[in-house]
């Protein structure tokens, strides 16, 4: 069966319905268009959706607004019509196709295992016209469980994170089979009683971390515990022994700074003295951190400090977007941290005095799309 007209509904009905010969009709020339099985938008620089193993996978990313009206009639004849039946979806589930690329996924190698519902959230905003706060319905992707071969990868929306952030991660386990059972795995290193807490919201999670509160754990016990660490001071690029000839450099190119011609501030050279030897710290410029302690330790052109409490502590250690906790304490039961955690696309959690167990999901990679998702 085949609708024979030229409107954009016809021609998304003909790609998937269409069969043998009859495909060839009514898919050139248009603003929506299919070629063989992949269906386009515009052009072939943005594919609407592409069959995989016995389904679909529709495209999450956002182009235009033109194309996400492309974007809806997919989605409403996929979700409507099955020939045959009344009101019957295809098996289909919505995924950026950005993030499959990032991750090296062919769409036609997917099976699709499980898929939540689409939610729409109530939010109020400013009408630009009136000026008057509104209601509108924002439209977040809902989950999909699919399998490449073994492996199983996780699609979803971030609820924690303030801008909804999209996810894509490969999974540890190749036995899960349901959305449920891959949230659970991700949490695979909490135990049953952690993880419906974690659904209860008493620990809470941002991003990858999960934070489990230890009121009763005392600073003092959890120093007994400590592991004096080895950091690299990164923002450290030159230390020099201070001696007179040094000490004319750095007065030189703090002269040549502030003169206007290059050179480095003030606050980009610390001294500090290890074993009775003062050494010239020459910091990057975008170092905004506290003073280098004392007990930092040179080795040759390096800087190195031993700590058992860190500040301003980066759970990620320096990949992907930094999650900084205000006090971190490494001990030989795990990661310990107080005060706040803060990420540029999550919200703060504030713990307070209370020290937080931190524990880290269990994705094997993780994914994002390029640009936005809709």
């Amino acid at each position: 069966m085949i609708l024979k007209n030229y409107t954009h509904y016809a021609i998304v009905y003909n790609y998937f319905f269409a069969k043998g010969r009859e495909r060839t009709i009514y898919n050139k020339d248009k603003h929506v268009f299919y070629i063989g099985d992949k269906l386009f938008s515009y052009g072939t620089h943005f594919v609407l959706a592409q069959k995989c193993r016995k389904g679909w996978i529709l495209n999450g990313d956002k182009y235009s607004n033109s194309t996400s009206c492309h974007q809806s009639i997919v989605r409403d004849t996929a979700r409507r019509h099955q020939p045959g039946t009344t009101n019957t979806p295809l098996r289909h589930c919505i995924i950026p196709f950005s993030s499959l690329i990032a991750a090296g996924i062919t769409p036609e190698d997917i099976t699709i295992l499980d898929v939540s519902d689409d939610t729409y959230e109530t939010v109020q905003r400013k009408d630009p016209t009136t000026g008057e706060m509104k209601e509108y319905k924002v439209h977040h992707l809902g989950a999909s469980l699919i399998r490449v071969k073994t492996k199983r990868y996780l699609s979803s929306i971030d609820n924690g994170s303030n801008r909804h952030t999209f996810f894509l991660v490969e999974l540890r386990s190749h036995r899960v089979n349901t959305i449920k059972e891959a949230f659970r795995d991700l949490a695979g290193d909490l135990t049953d009683e952690q993880y419906d807490r974690v659904i209860g919201g008493e620990i809470k999670r941002q991003g990858e971390y999960f934070l489990e509160p230890h009121p009763e754990v005392a600073t003092k016990e959890l120093m007994k515990k400590a592991k004096k660490q080895t950091i690299n001071v990164k923002e450290a690029l030159k230390v020099l022994v201070k001696t007179p000839v040094t000490k004319r450099m750095i007065r030189d190119v703090i002269s040549q700074q502030n003169m206007g011609y290059g050179g480095c501030s003030k606050e980009q050279i610390q001294v500090i003295r290890r074993d009775g030897v003062p050494y010239y710290v020459l910091l990057d410029r975008g170092y905004t951190g506290l003073r280098i302690p004392e007990n930092a330790e040179v080795h040759g052109n390096h800087l190195v400090m031993n700590e058992k409490v860190f500040s301003q502590f980066d759970l990620s250690h320096g990949v992907g977007n930094p999650h900084i906790a205000t006090h971190a304490l490494m001990t030989t039961d795990g990661v310990y941290i107080t005060g706040t955690l803060r990420h540029r696309e999550h919200y703060m959690i504030s713990m307070g005095k209370t020290w937080h167990r931190v524990y880290k999901n269990t994705a094997k990679s993780s994914w994002s799309a390029i640009g936005n998702v809709d």
